[in-house]
């Protein structure tokens, strides 16, 4: 049973707390790196039809989300998602509907399409196809078997820290086979 004292006590520290959590959130929000103005709409793209991007946020990181999907003629489809506060994410989910060594580098330079579009500090020297061609020769890749592999430093250039990488996953029961590429901005 509780006494007096520590009821009192809990009861009026309760308020205090209440009160702090909202004016942090506040300052969170307002201490965006990467804030909305940074994120462009997806306009038209060859090829392909651009659904109307979705708008939202992050439940647990509480960033703002902006989320493209992109349905190629061939029937392949790529969702682009962007989270953007403290620091900015871009990951774009490509479905290759046909797997062949031709739809695997057509696809990597359609996300390679992409990646201007948004307008960020990040540009890779050389077209994404080509970066990841060497990546595999280099490491014996191939899209025969899954792989996920960051990509050197000096592939992109930007004024941030930079974190980017390429996973593949081929085909298995019931999922399609998916090329997801990554570069974040900012953090440490």
């Amino acid at each position: 049973m509780l006494n007096k004292a520590t009821l009192y006590l809990m009861l009026t520290l309760l308020p205090i707390n209440a009160c702090s959590a909202q004016p942090v959130q506040n300052a969170q929000a307002k201490d965006c790196s990467y804030p909305h103005a940074v994120i462009t709409s997806i306009d038209s793209i060859d090829n392909a039809s651009v659904l109307p991007e979705v708008k939202g946020s992050d439940s647990s990181s509480l960033e703002h989300t902006v989320t493209h999907t992109i349905e190629y003629k061939n029937g392949d489809i790529a969702v682009l998602e962007q989270k953007y506060c403290s620091i900015y994410n871009f990951e774009v989910t490509y479905r290759i509907k046909q797997l062949t060594k031709q739809s695997f580098t057509a696809a990597l330079s359609n996300i390679d399409q992409l990646i201007p579009k948004v307008q960020q500090d990040y540009r890779l020297i050389a077209p994404l196809d080509m970066i990841v061609d060497r990546e595999m020769n280099e490491h014996q890749l191939s899209i025969e078997s899954a792989f996920t592999r960051g990509l050197p430093q000096m592939a992109a250039r930007s004024d941030n820290s930079v974190e980017h990488f390429i996973r593949f996953q081929p085909a298995t029961s019931g999922n399609p086979t998916t090329l997801t590429f990554y570069f974040g901005l900012g953090g440490l």
